[in-house]
């Protein structure tokens, strides 16, 4: 829809005001309408007019009254201009309806209806002249239509407009002051009525009062009258202060010295600003701030009287006393600290948006220690706090140390905090120190303005640590001077074995031979004493080769590199169980293997350990009718343990720290036979592996043997 339409359809809700205007007009126009009806003047035109000014009255009362004005200006003109073109032209009566219509449009729609309404009427007399004058309608009469006529007309209309023009912008201009005024009105008594609430809720809460005192020749002083929240304020009423003897009565026993101070100088007609406790009804203790004017009599030149009031200030003294208080413990704390506190100023603040360089530049020339506490000035060497106070960081050779200047480049690039930096100095004694700085800058308004700190003396601990790299440089060497040591033992113990495996078992192999001639060559001729002697002599060189034979195997599982991989526990036992039962397949042992148990090891070296646990147990079962072995995993210690468990002869506990040792035995060779190397072997085997390996039993009950390895479970 048009935004022309739209204007005509609004209704006009600010124009409540113009609507007994517009209605009135309407009226008006509608009864002379219906007057020239009855009178027979053109009653063809004046009926359609009367019914149109109707409708233009009930849109009125609907509220659109632009488009009423419209419509009743509008029809008006149009019966007018018919009746001018219909009848005498130019000296028709009806020419007059123009400026009424004028008047009409201009009191409707205001001066752009003046401007519109008279352009029209104008165009109306232009095209009535040129119609007559060129024959384009009939001139009913034998009236001769001169310019002047014309003109006269024109000027008629002009002036009408012009009159109504100025008529409506006074009448506008009026209207707008009357409003003003009206609005200025409403203001005021907004003003007016918000500032009577305000005086209201002011006089209920006011914790004031206003007070006014006689002064006698003898100086005695007698309270004429309070006002305000004196009764709030001290808990009495006006007739029982004046009755216990006025203000001196209220007022805390250490403040009468003041009182007296206040009195003389009223005395002196000065005026007086006095901060006085008083004590309340309730016995509280409440600060006064009292304003005194003192009232002279000139004939008299004395004191006759005084007014003033009374400000209650208990809780600007209670957060005064509290700001006091605060204060006080921030400096006991800042001093008895044994954490060392510093806060730096700056001569100038530094804007933070200048260069980095520019920056730490102005820091080393113009931030200086403002406050410390003594902590933080013994650590450079001084007795306090004060001897430290005003040096700026160039004073303290901050500069001297590229990390201390990398430290202040931290600083601004880290938004002015730094934790937990380090800072090498030199003390004012000469000393060299090493710091552990925490510092956090003041920031406002874009600038740099002062900076707190902690301080911690970590030159004990730097010194200490120094320590360490030298300790640990010499066990360095040290490890590699054992590393040495160790490696030509090895080599000892190599040709040891080398020696072991050849050079004696060489003269062994020749006794243990030259027996077995002996006894197959020889023995039907020997004595029986004889043939006995010799059949020991050739075990005794079988068992010694033996005892060679596990030496060097001892030997070689503590040397050698550890090949670790995740070996089958589970399937390696039951290999090894199976290779017993075959090796003696009369016997009947109940062996188990729980299923699914694996490791990380060296695959050779721990199926070494489980032949030599589980031949053990095969050993020690062999005299047990219903032996029974078992290998498995279990908890022990907070800790997962694999097992070797058997039930057969066992062994006494109090012998068990012998029962890793080389070549110890618990058992005699002519019960169980060995050579006590095997369990020897084992532990070795288990230590390097890095796990530990124990047992528990009981003689004629059987044994357990625990051990732990790195977990290779899946």
């Amino acid at each position: 829809m048009p935004g022309w339409v739209k204007a005509l359809l609004k209704i006009d809700k600010e124009y409540k005001a113009q609507r007994g205007v517009v209605l009135i007009v309407l009226g008006i126009s509608l009864a002379a309408a219906l007057l020239f009806y009855l009178i027979d003047a053109s009653p063809s035109l004046m009926l359609p007019l009367a019914f149109s000014l109707v409708i233009a009255i009930l849109i009125a009362l609907r509220g659109y009254l632009r488009l009423a004005g419209i419509i009743g200006t509008l029809v008006a003109l149009l019966v007018f201009t018919r009746l001018i073109f219909a009848n005498l032209g130019i000296h028709d009566t009806a020419i007059l309806g123009l400026p009424a219509i004028i008047i009409a449009a201009s009191m409707l729609n205001g001066r752009l209806g003046t401007l519109i309404y008279a352009a029209i009427s104008l165009l109306i007399i232009a095209v009535l002249g040129l119609a007559q004058v060129n024959g384009w309608v009939p001139n009913p009469t034998t009236i001769q239509n001169t310019p002047i006529d014309y003109v006269v007309v024109c000027v008629m209309i002009i002036v009408t407009a012009a009159l109504q023009w100025a008529v409506i912008k006074r009448l506008q201009e009026s209207a707008g002051r009357t409003q003003q005024a009206y609005l200025d009105l409403q203001k005021t008594e907004n003003a007016l009525r918000q500032s009577g609430q305000r005086y209201r809720i002011i006089s209920e809460v006011s914790s004031d009062y206003a007070f006014s005192s006689v002064v006698a020749r003898d100086g005695a002083v007698t309270t004429d009258w309070v006002a305000g929240a004196f009764e709030t304020i001290s808990g009495y009423t006006t007739e029982e202060f004046l009755a216990r003897g006025g203000w001196r009565s209220t007022i805390h026993p250490d403040d009468l010295a003041q009182d007296d101070r206040d009195m003389a100088a009223l005395m002196a007609n000065q005026k007086v600003v006095s901060e006085i406790r008083i004590i309340a009804r309730d016995g509280t203790i409440r600060w006064m701030r009292v304003f005194a004017q003192p009232i002279w009599d000139a004939d008299e030149d004395r004191l006759v009287g005084i007014y003033g009031a009374v400000q209650n200030i208990t809780t600007e003294k209670l957060i005064q006393n509290s700001l006091v208080e605060s204060e006080e413990r921030y400096r006991t704390f800042i001093a008895q600290s044994t954490e060392a506190i510093r806060r730096y100023d700056l001569d100038e603040p530094i804007p933070i948006d200048l260069p980095e360089d520019e920056q730490v530049r102005r820091m080393l020339a113009g931030m200086y220690i403002a406050e410390c506490n003594d902590a933080f000035a013994q650590m450079y060497g001084l007795a306090d706090a004060s001897q430290l106070v005003g040096k700026t960081l160039a004073d303290m050779h901050l500069e001297n140390d590229p990390a201390n200047l990398a430290s202040l480049h931290d600083f601004v690039r880290s938004g002015y905090r730094v934790k937990d930096a380090e800072s090498h100095e030199t003390d004012f004694q000469g000393r060299e120190r090493f710091y552990l700085v925490n510092t956090i800058g003041i920031v406002e308004n874009g600038l740099l303005i002062r900076a707190w700190g902690l301080q911690r003396d970590i030159t004990e601990q730097k010194l200490a640590e120094e320590q360490i790299r030298n300790l640990n440089a010499l066990l360095e060497l040290r490890v590699v001077q054992r590393t040495a040591q160790l490696e030509t033992a090895n080599k000892d113990l190599d040709s040891f074995s080398y020696s072991v495996s050849h050079d004696l078992r060489a003269p062994l192999r020749g006794i243990h031979g030259f027996g077995e001639i002996l006894l197959q060559d020889f023995g039907a001729q020997l004595e029986p004493q004889a043939r006995s002697f010799v059949e020991k002599i050739v075990n005794s060189a079988r068992e010694m080769n033996e005892m060679f034979d596990s030496l060097l195997e001892l030997s070689r599982t503590g040397r050698g590199e550890l090949r670790v991989s995740q070996v089958d526990l589970s399937e390696m036992a039951v290999s090894v169980l199976e290779g017993l039962q075959k090796n003696e397949p009369a016997r009947s042992v109940a062996w188990q293997v729980t299923p699914g148990l694996f490791a990380c090891a060296d695959q050779t070296l721990i199926r070494n350990v489980l032949e030599n646990l589980l031949g053990n147990a095969w050993k020690y079962t062999s005299k047990k009718t219903g032996a029974r072995i078992t290998f498995g995993i279990e908890q022990a210690g907070g800790e997962m343990t694999y097992y070797v468990r058997d039930n057969g002869a066992g062994f006494d506990m109090q012998f068990a720290g012998n029962l890793f040792g080389t070549f110890q035995r618990l058992h005699r060779a002519e019960e169980f036979p060995g050579n006590g190397i095997g369990l020897a072997t084992v532990r070795r085997i288990i230590q390097r592996h890095g796990g530990r390996i124990w047992a528990d039993a009981a003689v004629g009950q059987g044994a357990t043997f625990h051990f732990t390895l790195p977990d290779g479970q899946e």
